[in-house]
């Protein structure tokens, strides 16, 4: 997490005692997003060399919207996730519920209950820039810690470091936050034709 080290350097922690905790600061960060449209960049390591791109749509409390350039699309209804890769037509179905706890949707969706029961959260903050560090609680967690940074009230940043493989850093570009945005970006019909496998049955 180099990042956040070079942070650590240049931002003051906030310490368990002040007004308020960092967990409540991360809580009213993500709460404050009820919708929100980004672009994002995703890289692999320490290369500068683009993953992926693409956009990312979000609605709380559970819906989401999820076009890379060349990964399937994904989209959530609240209610089920629907997986759809064009390349294999092929429809992949999953209840909500079956989100992973470590996939940048579920973190910029989380609830109170899920953030306090999964993580331990500490912060540096500096003049217009929030740092947050996550570690799980659970030590068979997937992942050794979750980076999310603000500036002011928008994320820019998420980055993981999963226990199996090298840090994935995720930037953020917001495009709208808080505005109405269009029910059918949450709502998914399979094509005509295509193989739908469903394992909410």
């Amino acid at each position: 997490m180099g990042a956040l080290i070079t942070a650590s350097l240049l931002f003051a922690p906030i310490v368990a005692g002040e007004e308020i905790s960092a967990s409540g600061l991360l809580k009213s960060k993500l709460a404050s997003l009820k919708t929100l449209a980004l672009t994002y960049h995703q890289r692999l390591g320490g290369t500068s060399q683009k993953r992926e791109t693409g956009t990312f749509y979000l609605q709380r409390p559970a819906q989401f919207r999820l076009v890379s350039n060349d990964q399937p699309l994904v989209v959530s209804d609240g209610d089920a996730i629907w997986e759809y890769d064009a390349l294999l037509d092929q429809v992949k179905v999953k209840a909500f519920d079956g989100l992973s706890q470590w996939s940048p949707a579920s973190v910029l969706l989380m609830k109170d209950n899920d953030l306090d029961s999964a993580f331990e959260v500490s912060v540096f903050a500096g003049e217009d820039q929030t740092h947050f560090l996550l570690k799980p609680i659970d030590p068979a967690a997937l992942v050794k810690d979750i980076s999310l940074s603000f500036a002011g009230s928008l994320p820019y940043r998420l980055a993981m470091t999963p226990k199996s493989g090298r840090e994935v850093t995720i930037e953020l570009t917001v495009d709208a936050v808080n505005e109405v945005l269009n029910p059918e970006l949450f709502r998914f019909v399979p094509p005509v034709n295509v193989d739908v496998i469903d394992y909410r049955n």
